[in-house]
């Protein structure tokens, strides 16, 4: 029945953007009055579903080897990642003060131990990162 159910969240996922979005992703260009929040999940265990909250909401199920776009107005915003990493609830949380017109990223990571990672790269490391990734929807 566990298994069940991991399949069905993971057949539930969002499939990937098409290529136009994801190029456009690509551009890093803001909206006027935005910034722009890119969340990538790369490299080890990506059979481990995740849960992004932004202001404690839902924002999405990031998967491995991919990339997350969201347009977020200035201010401070808590981002929150929420999984089950070796049979334990694991919670990693960032508050970013966001600035109009400015793009931000955070590369999500599990460890090979299992511990789930958020960090914030630079701007050169983001969009290197962010190139070799696929955006979904």
């Amino acid at each position: 029945m566990l298994l069940a159910a991991t399949l069905t969240g993971c057949a539930s996922l969002p499939p990937l953007a098409s290529v136009e979005k994801d190029a456009e992703a690509k551009q890093f260009q803001t909206e006027s009055d935005k910034a722009n929040l890119y969340v990538s999940r790369c490299y080890w265990n990506p059979g481990t579903a995740l849960q992004l909250s932004i202001d404690g909401r839902i924002a999405g199920y990031p998967r491995a080897n991919a990339f997350m776009l969201f347009p977020v107005t200035p201010g401070e915003h808590d981002i929150a990642v929420f999984g089950s990493i070796t049979g334990s609830a694991a919670v990693v949380q960032k508050n970013i003060n966001f600035e109009k017109g400015r793009n931000y990223f955070i590369r999500l990571t599990i460890g090979f131990n299992g511990d789930l990672n958020m960090e914030q790269l630079t701007e050169e490391e983001g969009k290197s990162t962010i190139l070799g990734l696929s955006l979904y929807q």
